[in-house]
């Protein structure tokens, strides 16, 4: 009795997918890339006349589909074939793709297997460079105190689990970057960006208040300062 329903979901899928053009030959990836960090990234790769690569989960918007600079992977990041797909002949891979919401499962797959996924394709690349986008949050944030500088060398969150699926698989995945830069010879860099804010963004974040109901919580005295970054210096930086 399932099988009617998964075959018209399939052609519900394949009808926009057929009207993705075929791959020809970019050699900057970047996943996540219609995100909010995405989208900017991507808007400042293609000030240059090159093509652009984007392996994305649903159908891209059409402001996109019909830029003859950028070609589209349609999949999932837990999908190791699919990733294979998107990185095959990249130099340089962006990888912005990860959960933001959903249950553990869905962090798990995006993010920590999504990443896994990515390094072993890029290392399947002979000189393809990976710049990994990691977060603040998967640092020992409860060690600092007032005047302290927290830099590269700081300690990494010992209870990731504590503080829910986005830092542990966050760290799980910058964990597993690492490891390959360090024993596997992969080349990469990971970035750390703290709270990003811009053009797009929402300005009310859980880490200024939380909805409960009908209201927002505001956390702490409304004093505390937050680790911000503008988007367009994230991607200076990238």
């Amino acid at each position: 009795w399932p099988e009617p329903a998964a075959q018209h979901a399939d052609r519900q899928k394949q009808r926009p997918m057929a009207r993705i053009p075929a791959l020809t030959g970019a050699d900057v990836l970047v996943t996540g890339g219609t995100g909010f960090i995405g989208r900017h990234l991507l808007k400042r790769l293609l000030e240059k006349p090159r093509r652009v690569r984007v392996l994305t989960r649903s159908e891209p918007p059409q402001e996109l589909l019909s830029n003859d600079q950028v070609e589209f992977v349609v999949g999932d990041l837990g999908d190791p074939q699919t990733v294979d797909r998107a990185v095959a002949g990249e130099k340089i891979v962006y990888h912005l793709g990860a959960a933001m919401k959903g249950p553990a499962e869905d962090f798990e797959r995006a993010t920590e297997l999504g990443t896994q996924h990515i390094v072993e394709a890029v290392l399947r690349q002979k000189n393809a460079r990976l710049v990994h986008i990691s977060s603040l949050s998967v640092l020992h944030s409860s060690l600092a105190r007032a005047g302290d500088i927290i830099d590269e060398s700081w300690p990494l969150e010992p209870h990731a689990e504590r503080r829910g699926s986005y830092t542990l698989y966050k760290l799980r995945a910058e964990q597993i970057v690492s490891a390959a830069v360090r024993d596997r010879g992969l080349q990469a860099i990971i970035i750390r960006p703290g709270q990003v804010f811009g053009s797009g963004a929402e300005l009310l974040t859980p880490a200024v208040a939380r909805r409960i109901g009908s209201r927002f919580i505001v956390l702490g005295d409304g004093s505390v300062p937050l680790p911000l970054i503008y988007v367009e210096d994230l991607v200076d930086a990238l």
